[in-house]
C-alpha cells in the first residue's frame, strides 16, 4: 500500500517509495448542481510521472469538471431527451451552461464502463415456477451523419443519408403458458393478444437489454456471459425467438446450439395473410375461415397439407396474385424447422418476439429516430449503452460501480484509510 504523507506542508510527498515534490498551487474549476466553484490545491511532481494532487484524491473528484452527482443527472436524461433539450433544461432548472458536446463526452464515458459493469453482475435470485431461459434479438436502423454515410450518389435514396443496424438482444426467465392450437388461433384471429391474454400470460423476469453496432455474431456472443450468469438447474428449457432473418438465425443456431429456435409466429401470420389475400381477395366472406384452417396446420404440425393446398391453388391465379402465394409458400418451406409450433405451445415455450419488438421500439426508435436527428457509430454506441442501463433500472447501482471504477483509475495511490471522508457535492 502506498504512503501519503499529508498535504499540510508544502515540501514533498511519497508515493510507493516515490518522492513528489512540491512545485505550487494550481487551479481547477469544479461544477456542480449548486454552480460552479474555483478549487486551489497544490501540486507535486515527480519527473517522468508528471503532477499529482492529493486534494482531488481526498474529495473524490472526477475526471471531469462536472461532479459525479451533475454527471449521473445529465447523463440520465441525455438518454432519454434530445442533448438540445437537456442543455435548456439545465440552464432553466439549474442555471448551467453546459455545452452539448460535453454532454455527448459524459454520456461516452459512462458507456465505457458498460461491459465491465455488466460482467461483474450476480446471478439473478431464481423466480418460482420460471423454468425457461428466453432470449430474443432483432435489428433496428439508426440512421446514420452524412460523414458516417456512403456519396450521395452511391445512396439507395438520394437526399438521405445512411442507417446502421443496431442488433438488440435481451434476456430473461419465463413460467411456461401451455396453450391449445385452437386458443392460440383464437388469439391470433382477434389481431393479437387482448387484455385478457395479458391477464393470463406469465411476467418475464430478470430482463436485460442491450444493443450493439458490432453486428449480429457480437451481440449473440454478448449473450454469453448472461446466459452462464441466469444458469442454474431451475431453467431447464433454453428458448431463442426471432424473426425470419437467415442471418441472425444462422448465428444463434452457431453460438447458442443448445436453445430451441422459435420463429416468431406474427411474422408468419403476415406471410398466410398475404396468401389469403392473393386467393380470396380482403373482403371475402371466407378469408377468416381459411386463416383459421391455414393456421390449424400450422399450430398442428400439418404443414405439408398447407403447402400442398396453396401450390394447388397457385395454378389458378394470375401471374401478380401468384407472386404472392409462391412467396409464402417458400418463405413456410424455408422456415419449416423453426416452426414446430405443436411441441412450442404443449411445452409452454413463447412463439412470439413481442418482447424485442417492444424493446427495439423503447431503445432504438423512442431515442434515435425523432425528427432530423443523425449518429456517428461512436455517439450512437454509447447512447445504446447508457440507455440500455436506464431502461434496464441499473442506472444508481452503475453509477457506485462508475464512481468506483473511476476514482481506483484516477488515484491508485490514495489508500482508504488515509482519505479525509470529505467528498464532492
Amino acid at each position: 500500500m502506498s504512503q501519503h504523507q499529508g498535504e499540510e506542508g508544502c515540501g514533498a510527498v511519497e508515493i510507493d517509495g516515490a518522492e513528489y515534490v512540491y512545485v505550487g498551487t494550481r487551479k481547477r474549476h469544479y461544477w456542480s448542481i449548486f454552480g460552479k466553484l474555483t478549487l486551489k490545491r497544490r501540486a507535486y511532481w515527480q519527473s517522468g510521472e508528471g503532477c499529482v494532487y492529493p486534494l482531488d484524491a481526498r474529495l473524490n473528484l472526477p475526471q471531469r469538471q462536472y461532479s459525479y452527482r451533475l454527471q449521473e443527472w445529465v447523463s440520465e436524461w441525455s438518454s432519454q431527451a434530445a442533448y438540445a433539450d437537456v442543455v435548456a433544461h439545465l440552464q432553466t432548472w439549474l442555471g448551467l451552461s453546459i455545452p452539448k458536446k460535453s454532454l455527448q463526452d459524459m454520456l461516452s464515458d459512462h458507456a465505457t464502463y458498460h461491459d465491465a459493469y455488466a460482467a461483474q453482475l450476480a446471478a439473478p435470485k431464481p423466480i418460482a415456477g420460471d423454468s425457461i431461459l428466453v432470449v430474443q434479438a432483432d435489428g433496428k436502423g439508426i440512421p446514420m451523419t452524412a460523414a458516417h454515410s456512403p456519396p450521395p450518389e452511391q445512396r439507395r435514396q438520394a437526399g438521405k443519408t445512411a442507417s446502421k443496424v443496431a442488433t438488440v438482444t435481451t434476456i430473461y426467465t419465463l413460467s411456461p403458458y401451455i396453450r391449445s392450437p385452437e386458443a392460440m388461433i383464437h388469439t391470433l384471429l382477434r389481431d393479437g393478444f387482448t387484455e385478457e391474454d395479458a391477464n393470463q400470460r406469465p411476467t418475464p423476469h430478470h430482463k436485460w437489454i442491450a444493443g450493439t453496432l458490432a453486428g449480429q455474431s457480437t451481440a449473440i456472443e454478448q449473450l454469453g456471459p448472461h446466459i452462464q450468469r441466469y444458469a442454474g438447474e431451475h431453467l431447464s428449457h433454453r428458448v431463442a425467438v426471432c424473426d425470419g432473418d437467415k442471418g441472425l438465425q444462422n448465428r444463434i443456431r452457431e453460438q447458442l446450439p443448445d436453445f430451441t429456435l422459435v420463429l416468431d409466429i406474427f411474422h408468419v401470420l403476415g406471410y398466410l395473410w398475404q396468401a389469403a389475400d392473393a386467393l380470396l381477395g380482403n373482403d371475402h366472406p371466407m378469408r377468416y375461415q381459411w386463416m383459421h384452417d391455414a393456421l390449424h396446420c400450422l399450430l398442428t404440425d400439418d404443414l405439408d397439407r398447407l403447402l400442398t393446398h396453396l401450390r394447388h391453388q397457385d395454378t389458378y391465379l394470375p401471374p401478380a396474385r401468384s407472386y404472392e402465394v409462391r412467396t409464402a409458400i417458400r418463405y413456410l418451406s424455408n422456415q419449416r424447422e423453426y416452426m414446430q409450433y405443436h411441441t412450442y405451445l404443449a411445452r409452454g415455450y413463447p412463439i412470439s418476439s413481442g418482447v424485442i419488438e417492444g424493446t427495439c421500439c423503447h431503445l432504438v426508435h423512442d431515442r434515435f429516430e425523432r425528427s432530423g436527428m443523425r449518429w456517428s457509430p461512436h455517439g450512437a454506441q454509447a447512447m445504446l449503452d447508457s440507455r440500455a442501463l436506464v431502461l434496464n433500472e441499473r442506472w444508481p447501482d452503475f453509477q457506485a460501480f462508475y464512481r468506483s471504477q473511476e476514482q481506483a483509475s484516477l488515484y491508485p495511490y490514495a489508500d482508504a484509510g488515509q482519505a479525509s471522508g470529505l467528498r464532492a457535492a
